[in-house]
């Protein structure tokens, strides 16, 4: 590819044909806002969060979907592109049941974190009534449509995945992220991509702790079975060095919490579960 060069928000940025605006923004050390867009991932231009007003096009263009070229000038915060934003973002909002305080994943929300930075006052959204539209059926994800923001990060999620359990359906204002039948009836196997992927809470993983603790209270035989993937990240949640030792370190946990019988689910398609008692 060759080297082209473009002037953003007065900086000369030399980037290679073939690039976004964003990309040779970003590689320049220069902020645009995103909300749809995943790297490699998803790049539809469907949110409108990234636009930005580039000389001599009649209107803004989405800085994740518009290659540069030669000699491009773009302004990425005049005050057109900054008005345009806060429009998108106040519907946005608009749609989104905001009850914050209350969201599984407010620390990390994205959605919020634009609130933020647009200067938006999120309490005026509070009073706007969404009910609560949940699908419970899986026994791992719990997919809320109030909450959805129609970036479609989940579906290309899913689909690079090769599960495609998630698609986007309907038309228009119906369109909604989900599936025809439950999450439970789909061939979604769980493994929570979607979840990781999504910039709201409109999925997030389910909690059964509760219902885990009642039962050891209540002196039950619980049997767990444990994947390989879940004891590494633990493990390198609290800075495990090494992934050796960590299901016979998880199932310790589990043994000394209550647990009757541990598995170690590796290989379970081709082998025996193992078992990590002691």
């Amino acid at each position: 590819m060759c080297t082209i060069c473009c002037n953003i928000d007065g900086v000369e940025v030399r980037c290679e044909s073939g690039q976004t605006v964003l990309e040779a923004a970003r590689s320049a050390g220069l902020h645009i806002p995103t909300l749809c867009y995943f790297a490699g991932l998803n790049q539809i231009g469907a949110c409108r969060m990234c636009v930005v007003e580039i000389k001599g096009m009649p209107r803004l263009m989405p800085a994740c979907t518009t290659q540069v070229k030669d000699g491009m000038v773009i302004r990425t915060a005049s005050r057109q592109v900054v008005d345009s934003r806060k429009r998108t973002l106040d519907i946005l909002c608009k749609r989104h049941r905001m009850d914050c305080e209350y969201c599984p994943d407010y620390t990390f929300c994205e959605l919020h974190a634009l609130v933020r930075e647009m200067g938006l006052d999120d309490r005026k959204y509070a009073n706007v009534y969404h009910a609560r539209n949940a699908d419970e059926s899986s026994p791992c994800i719990v997919r809320d449509n109030s909450k959805c923001v129609r970036c479609r990060r989940c579906v290309a999620t899913c689909r690079a995945q090769g599960v495609e359990a998630i698609a986007a359906l309907h038309r228009a204002e119906d369109t909604i992220m989900g599936a025809q039948v439950p999450l439970a009836e789909t061939n979604c196997n769980g493994c929570g991509q979607c979840v990781r992927n999504c910039p709201t809470g409109a999925l997030f993983v389910r909690d059964d702790t509760d219902l885990l603790w009642r039962a050891l209270n209540n002196r039950k035989k619980l049997i767990f079975g444990i994947m390989p993937e879940t004891a590494n990240n633990i493990g390198r949640f609290f800075g495990a060095k090494t992934e050796n030792n960590e299901l016979r370190r998880l199932a310790t946990v589990c043994k000394k919490a209550g647990a009757y019988e541990v598995f170690d689910l590796t290989g379970l398609k081709e082998t025996a579960v193992k078992d990590l008692g002691g």
